[in-house]
């Protein structure tokens, strides 16, 4: 039977990817990398009632640029009749949702539901941050299936939502817009790293 979403998703360690597969394999729909993605000329047409999904991961309490260069750069042939995001993190989303949701609005896309996913943290780089411990990791992971298998019934029935679906967290306006600030300035650069065959 043919695809009903078109999901494009962006994944650092493979949170978010398998976040999308699972829905895909749910769902019966087709992935896309945007990593991949970007590389091309980012036209998209839908097909009649195929729905639009995003899958990221917070990086520094805010969508990772790559995701939001994307979603500035993509077009959709036709409007989306209905558009969803999941956002995977370690502890809270803060602001995520209200940033991806404007460059959406932008486009002129409406953003019918948005869920967030608490998954292993994988952010080392400040002390104070750490990885989870093996209890922490396995109820992270047992807790996600089941989020998943939740988050897949209900855009299976494209509910939609009055507010989004995104744990903020506590002081989410200070962590998005002040704390995420310094973190892409200060430590969120891939200038430190490369490739090698």
């Amino acid at each position: 039977s043919k695809e009903r979403t078109m999901i494009f998703y962006f994944s650092g360690v493979g949170n978010s990817a398998w976040v999308a597969c699972k829905l895909a394999t749910m769902l019966n729909d087709r992935v896309m990398s945007i990593a991949e993605e970007i590389r091309t000329d980012m036209e998209y047409a839908l097909r009649p009632d195929e729905q639009v999904g995003f899958v990221f991961p917070v990086y520094g309490w805010e969508p990772p640029k790559i995701v939001m260069d994307f979603v500035r750069r993509m077009t959709l042939k036709q409007q989306p009749e209905y558009l969803y995001f999941v956002c995977t993190c370690g502890d809270d989303t803060g602001k995520t949702a209200d940033v991806f949701m404007s460059a959406l609005s932008a486009k002129g896309w409406k953003c019918h539901a948005s869920y967030s996913i608490l998954m292993p943290d994988t952010y080392v780089c400040l002390p104070g941050f750490d990885i989870d411990d093996e209890d922490e990791l396995k109820r992270k992971n047992d807790n996600a299936a089941a989020r998943v298998k939740f988050i897949g019934e209900e855009l299976s029935h494209r509910v939609v939502m009055d507010k989004h679906g995104c744990f903020e967290g506590a002081f989410p306006k200070v962590k998005t817009y002040v704390l995420g600030g310094l973190f892409r300035k200060f430590l969120m650069s891939p200038k430190p790293f490369h490739a090698t065959d």
